[in-house]
């Protein structure tokens, strides 16, 4: 949907993520939300999630430090991510 629909689906907004977990279990606590973006971050916290910030997207290294919401952990890209949540989570600079 375009952003002027506002749709429950448009992160921040947690409608999609909603769907994604939809009758399954899901330990939140223990999960991930990994994204290029504020949003992303935004929407991954209100889900409970753990949130990666990932930087081979839209956000450029220390363009974070403006954000409104914090990831629990940045990484360079996604092979870097992979490798985090491998190691649950040895490894993240904060």
């Amino acid at each position: 949907h375009r952003s002027d629909e506002n749709c429950a689906c448009r992160k921040p907004r947690t409608g999609l993520l909603e769907q994604a977990m939809a009758g399954r279990e899901v330990e939140r606590k223990n999960s991930f939300m990994i994204g290029d973006s504020e949003k992303d971050i935004a929407a991954g916290q209100s889900m409970g999630l753990r949130t990666m910030l990932v930087f081979s997207g839209k956000t450029k290294p220390g363009q974070e430090k403006s954000f409104s919401v914090q990831p629990d952990f940045i990484v360079k890209d996604l092979a870097e991510a992979a490798e985090l949540i491998q190691s649950q989570g040895s490894g993240a600079r904060r």
